[in-house]
């Protein structure tokens, strides 16, 4: 098989959607270490462990606008010699567009994009999250926060590579006509929904060198729509590019998107939000002090002591909850199925209610036979956590975090798993972060954050903008946020010294 290529111009949107939505490898959503680690990281610190709200530097910090995107897949990808990185920031993006020949003398043209043909199952993970206002308090040894975002996550796992394939060619992939697949449990799941989180952090224990805390985030959950598609099992050969005979076949689809299923129109009459729900965080923190010593009652906010350390130990459940969709909400269930679909290649659906009737009545013999259900519980993106970070001198630091994903059932959006390394210069004003990352334990990754005054940049796939590297996806993110440190007083007090106050 031969690989061509030439250029044509594709909007970047196109991409990314083709990237999230084609069936292929899997928040914010990826974790963002510039943001979440560090001792400056604040409100949006807490989403990595709640109980780290009393710990920061910060006495009082307001978030303004946070937003990070992340698409990540093992499928399709960009060749290095072809990709540009002037395409990410193009509004007319020029792409390549490959022809692959093989020795039967088959061609197929792809539209933007190589396909990895490894004969591995594929996954993929789409995440983008808009946090808006949100604050941080801490007085004594409580703590407290409040966070509001938008966010929105897809997840495909241990997806076939023929069913992959016929996803983004089409069904016309003769290389894969006449071949009998069978293929075990796999699916995909997505959700959009808003949060509004309230924490809670306390002190429990400072004395000598130790320092306990603990904490817990509260979440309100609204969807927007939710999605999950599972094939308990799939067997099927595509005799050609009109004819798919299904050996056997058992799954279950649900849908609650803000679309009428019959006219077609955006949004549907049913309301912004189809479900709601909750969920929380729980997280508990250990800091090693740098020396033996207490802290005195600080009569203002502002006059809080920060607690130096020498290593700092955390260990969270994150994103523990579900949302419950019952507006404009339908599922599909179908068992045991064994059809012959002549001239598939041929049926235009013209809404999903048109299409769901027509899948029924030629896999039961009954429109509407299908039918499951009008409503479904999507679960968030779960994860258990670990954290450890080491003092240096001179304002260094370097952390470790562990992301494992909880996947309850096949409802459940899956996060990736993550290992981190960090290393990390910071001070009041700036911060430098190198995350270096291994993505679903196989795939090392570098990053790169800036932080300046207000505002946070950074990306956990530096590669992704270098040119050097296979384009399979990116990650991006920024935030906006002012700040008020302990033991930073604006106007002194007197009779009282603001600062780092210790007593031996």
């Amino acid at each position: 098989m031969k690989h061509i290529f030439m250029r044509r111009e594709i909007r970047l949107r196109v991409v990314l959607v083709w990237l999230a939505l084609c069936w292929v490898g899997f928040g914010f959503t990826q974790e963002h270490w510039g943001l979440t680690v560090g001792n400056y990281a604040g409100i949006n610190g807490v989403s990595l462990n709640p109980a780290s709200l009393v710990n920061f530097h910060q006495f009082f910090d307001v978030r303004l606008l946070s937003a990070g995107q992340t698409v990540e897949n093992n499928h399709l990808y960009i060749g290095a010699d072809e990709y540009r990185v002037t395409d990410l920031f193009s509004r007319s993006p020029v792409l390549p567009q490959y022809e692959e020949t093989y020795p039967s003398g088959y061609t197929v043209k792809l539209s933007g994009f190589l396909h990895e043909q490894r004969g591995k199952a594929k996954s993929l993970f789409e995440g983008t999250k808009v946090e808006g206002p949100g604050i941080l308090l801490v007085n004594g040894n409580m703590g407290y926060g409040f966070s509001s975002s938008a966010r929105m996550m897809v997840s495909v796992k241990d997806l076939p590579e023929d069913v992959a394939n016929f996803a983004y060619i089409g069904l016309g992939y003769e290389p894969q006509h006449g071949i009998d697949y069978r293929s075990p449990g796999f699916g995909g799941t997505g959700m959009a929904w808003n949060e509004y989180a309230f924490s809670l952090s306390r002190v429990f224990e400072d004395r000598h060198y130790r320092r306990f805390s603990a904490g817990i985030t509260v979440k309100l959950l609204l969807g927007a729509s939710g999605f999950y598609a599972h094939f308990e099992n799939l067997d099927y050969q595509m005799i050609d590019r009109n004819t798919l005979d299904i050996h056997a076949m058992t799954t279950q689809v649900g849908i609650a998107l803000p679309l009428d299923y019959e006219r077609n129109a955006f949004p549907d009459p049913s309301g912004l939000f189809k479900g709601s729900g909750g969920a929380f965080d729980l997280g508990f923190a250990f800091l090693y002090k740098d020396g033996n010593y207490y802290r005195r009652r600080a009569r203002r906010l502002c006059e809080q002591p920060y607690t130096t350390y020498l290593f700092r130990l955390g260990v969270s459940l994150l994103d523990i909850g579900f949302v419950r969709f019952r507006k404009n909400t339908m599922v599909h269930r179908y068992e045991n199925i064994t059809y012959l679909w002549n001239n598939i290649s041929s049926y235009q659906y013209q809404n999903v209610n048109y299409l769901m009737n027509d899948l029924s009545g030629r896999f039961y013999g009954v429109p509407g036979k299908s039918y499951a259900g009008s409503s479904m519980t999507i679960y968030t993106p779960a994860a258990a956590s670990l954290q450890l970070d080491y003092s240096f001198e001179y304002d260094l630091f370097l952390g470790a975090v562990w992301v494992h994903p909880l996947v309850f059932n096949h409802q459940t959006v899956r996060r990736p798993a993550q290992l981190a390394l960090i290393p990390r210069y910071e001070t009041t004003n700036v911060g430098v972060a190198l995350p270096l990352s291994l993505y679903e334990y196989r795939y090392p990754r570098v990053g790169l954050s800036v932080r300046a005054y207000m505002l946070t940049i950074g990306t956990e796939k530096l590669g992704a903008f270098t040119g050097l590297f296979d384009f399979s996806g990116m990650d991006i993110y920024f935030s906006l946020k002012f700040s008020l440190d302990k033991g930073f007083c604006l106007e002194s007090s007197k009779g009282f010294e603001c600062g780092d106050i210790r007593f031996k």
